[in-house]
Order: structure tokens, then sequence, then C-alpha cells
């Protein structure tokens, strides 16, 4: 299975700067340690060997990650610019930013979580506010997700169980000792249901519902003479 991806935009400036020596203090103290327990693979641009422009790897990765931490600290245009691509993508993306920095008008609504490298107390509420940031992210894909196959799902299980009802129904008489409630509660159950069922698993949950009920069994039973004999 292919793991998630979380692309880090920070200022990076050169080797042994004050800007670079920040940004690895946040991402050493303050982001791997709470991105990797969602199990992320933690990408920032200057770590990875490749081959192709720097500019289109960063412009792959903020059309593909799953997830993006844009640190806006400084204001730096670099990452100003690619943090307006993600989201004019519309795509997962958390904002940052060291405590006493001020907030441009043009993004001052926009929620944007506080770092203070030189405060441990700071940290720690900042991780912890990164931390349920990034589970909100995560759960609202997952119900997303459900939401969208569940209706799919949805509209597959009521096809076969249409299907079933219908030749119940045309049985005119033999419908009469039939439980209506075993039908109710199992047309909530298929469309409630998140993964799609075959028509063979459909009567196998259909035939569940009847053998709990002496009733419905009789039913059943005399269905099947009565089918025999057409």
């Amino acid at each position: 299975m292919k793991k998630k991806i979380c692309f880090i935009i920070c200022p990076i400036s050169t080797e042994g700067s004050d800007i670079r020596k920040r940004s690895d203090k946040l991402l050493k103290h303050i982001i791997e340690p709470v991105v990797s327990t969602f199990d992320y693979e933690i990408i920032r641009v200057d770590k990875v060997e490749h081959n192709e422009s720097i500019t289109q790897k960063i412009l792959n990765y903020l059309e593909t990650a799953d997830l993006v931490i844009s640190d806006i600290t400084d204001h730096n245009p670099n990452c100003f610019y690619e943090t307006g691509y993600r989201t004019a993508l519309r795509k997962e993306i958390i904002l940052i930013k060291d405590i006493a920095e001020k907030i441009p008008f043009d993004i001052v609504t926009i929620r944007t979580l506080d770092y203070d490298l030189n405060d441990l107390d700071a940290v720690e509420k900042i991780k912890s506010s990164l931390k349920e940031t990034i589970s909100n992210i995560s759960t609202k894909k997952i119900s997303d997700s459900t939401q969208h196959n569940g209706g799919e799902n949805a509209n597959l299980d009521r096809e076969l169980l249409y299907k079933i009802l219908n030749t119940l129904l045309n049985l005119d008489s033999k419908i009469d000792k039939f439980n209506a409630d075993t039908i109710s509660a199992l047309a909530d159950k298929l469309i409630n249901n998140s993964r799609p069922k075959n028509e063979n698993e459909v009567m196998l949950e259909l035939f569940n519902g009847l053998i709990q009920n002496p009733e419905g069994l009789k039913t059943l039973a005399s269905l099947g003479v009565f089918n025999s004999k057409k």
C-alpha cells in the first residue's frame, strides 16, 4: 500500500543560515513527532534527491500530496506562491507561523497555528493543536469517502433488494405469511451497509433473517414448493 505523503512548505535559505536552522528545528521538534504518528511520509523538497526541475518537483508534490503543512514565517514569496497554489487546488493545507509574526491582511481570516521554538510549553501546545487538526482532516476524509461510496453501494443494494421483493410480491397469496418486519429490517441493513453485496450475499442475509422467524421460515419453504411447480 502506497504511503501517504505530507509535503512541507517552508523557507529554506542556505545551509547554516538562521532561516535553515529554524526550519530544521521546526521539522525535527514539532512536525515530525506529530505527523509521523499518522503514518505519513514527510517530504521537504531540499531533502529529496531528484533529476527534474526543482519547480516542477514542488508543483508535483503540491498537486499530489495527501497533506501540506506551510510555514508562512518571514512572508517568503516562494512559500506564499506554493501555499496559494495548493489552496487553489482546494486540497488539505495547514498554515503555521512563528508566534512573533503578523499575518498578512489577505489571509488573516485563515486559521494559522503559532509556534515558539524558544518556549517548551508553546512547542507542546502547537504539537497538540497540529495533532488535532490532522486528526480532524483524516476524519473528514473518511467521512467524505464513506458518504460517496455509501451512496453508490446503497443504490446497488436497493436494486438487488427490489429484485427480491418484486419476486416475493409476485407470489400473491404465498406472501401472506411473510413477516413484513423481517423485510423492513433487511432493507434498512442493506441500504445502510457501506460495502456492496452481490445477489448471493443478499439472499443469504434474507435467509438468515427468515430462519430466525418460524413463520418466515415456513413461508420460505412454501415458496420453494410453489416455485418447483411453476
